[in-house]
């Protein structure tokens, strides 16, 4: 509601700007007898303009409350790049395809004393006309997915299990959702409304550094040993973990892989444990940024990342604080 009072008021403004603009220009230049009938036609077009430009923003904004819902599906994951930090990312589809897209609307309520999360779906939002996919396309048949996605901080959970309630108008279904330090595990009670192929989400150790460096020639990785010296000179050590971050490719030992490509492109990557603040590791970056042909990709498993990159230049996101170099 209080999106479309804005909207309504800035149409208003615009009204009185352009109506009062016009009339000054039509001022210098209408001759003085048709001045008043020239008034009237502007106003009325005017007007119709308005309304066809209201109607389409309350078009493509409309909410739909109370609404119910045919059976959801879901995709889930941890996160651990977000401008919201760390957490579980939520992506429901509704089951039901449509000739209209819309954006399905959720909220979340966690009461950790009780041990219970609760996902209520409150409204939708009409955007449109399904988009139009090329032939051979994902939509053959002019209907699409309704999709909504919510986001829960990983700091408002605790360890244990936890009672998983997906509530709508017309149903509600409880599972269970456990909680430990290295996974979470999504446990559905048998129902007709609610699924997900995801039963378990692994989460990355928090205090983790991990990335890459890139380079052309094999006798330029002697830049990229040294840099990588360099940061166990902080106090990083090397490690290993079960569940390594999305990004990082690991053999069957664990550790990190060196790829080579053609025209002698390589990509040597590393695993750290983190024991030093993000930002003296990416001014260490920068040094050897500076003075070597190499790009350096560094990566936070408490979600700071930075890419050092000839060809786009140096680029800094702390998990605390965003900004650009």
């Amino acid at each position: 509601m209080t999106k479309r009072i804005a909207l309504l008021s800035m149409a208003h403004l615009f009204a009185g700007f352009f109506c009062q603009s016009t009339k000054q220009y039509m001022g210098k230049f209408i001759n003085n007898k048709v001045r008043k009938m020239k008034k009237v036609l502007l106003m009325v077009i005017f007007a119709f303009t308005c309304g066809v430009v209201l109607t389409s923003c309350h078009s493509d904004m409309e909410e739909t409350k109370n609404i119910t819902s045919k059976g959801l599906t879901l995709w889930w994951n941890h996160q651990i790049f977000s401008e919201q930090g760390r957490g579980y990312i939520f992506d429901f589809s509704e089951v039901k395809r449509s000739e209209n897209l819309y954006r399905l609307n959720f909220e979340y309520q966690i009461d950790n004393n009780h041990k219970s999360i609760e996902i209520s779906l409150i409204s939708q939002t009409d955007k449109g006309k399904c988009p139009q996919y090329p032939e051979g396309g994902w939509v053959d048949d002019g209907l699409c997915s309704s999709r909504g996605t919510l986001f829960i901080p990983e700091n408002l959970i605790n360890e244990g299990n936890y009672k998983f309630i997906v509530k709508t108008m017309n149903y509600k279904i409880q599972s269970e959702i456990i909680f430990t330090k290295e996974k979470a595990t999504l446990v559905i009670s048998e129902n007709n409304y609610f699924s997900s192929e995801i039963k378990d989400v692994f989460i990355t150790p928090k205090d983790l550094l991990y990335g890459g460096i890139s380079f052309k020639g094999e006798d330029l990785s002697k830049f990229a040993y040294d840099f990588m010296d360099d940061i166990r000179s902080l106090g990083l050590n090397d490690t290993i973990v079960s569940n390594p971050p999305f990004n990082l490719d690991i053999d069957e030992t664990g550790k990190p892989r060196i790829t080579v490509w053609q025209d002698d492109n390589y990509y040597i990557q590393f695993l750290f444990s983190m024991t030093s603040q993000f930002s003296t590791i990416f001014e260490l970056a920068k040094v050897h940024f500076s003075k070597s042909p190499i790009n350096i990709y560094l990566f936070s498993s408490n979600g700071d990342q930075a890419k050092l990159d000839n060809m786009n230049g140096i680029y800094v996101w702390y998990a605390s604080a965003r900004k650009e170099e």
